[in-house]
């Protein structure tokens, strides 16, 4: 590259920031559980059979990564 269009990072972000432009920013990967495995397993009380035969009969619902107001239930045991 020749030495008259080197720039440096502040230049490039100041010009993208005039020019209305952004770079990709890479998202972390959430972590949400952490199996352990000589914990206790929870039984299965429906047998996998999710279909319920009435309306409000069986209400299921994923908790492995359901935040609370100061932290994650993971971290609450």
């Amino acid at each position: 590259m020749p030495e008259s269009e080197r720039v440096d990072h502040k230049r490039a972000a100041r010009v993208m920031r005039t020019a209305g432009i952004a770079g990709h920013r890479r998202r972390r990967r959430v972590k949400t559980t952490v199996s352990d495995p000589a914990g206790t397993k929870v039984p299965d009380l429906l047998n996998r059979d999710f279909i319920a035969p009435a309306p409000n009969i069986r209400c299921v619902d994923n908790i492995t990564y359901r935040p609370t107001a100061t932290r994650t239930p993971t971290e609450a045991e």
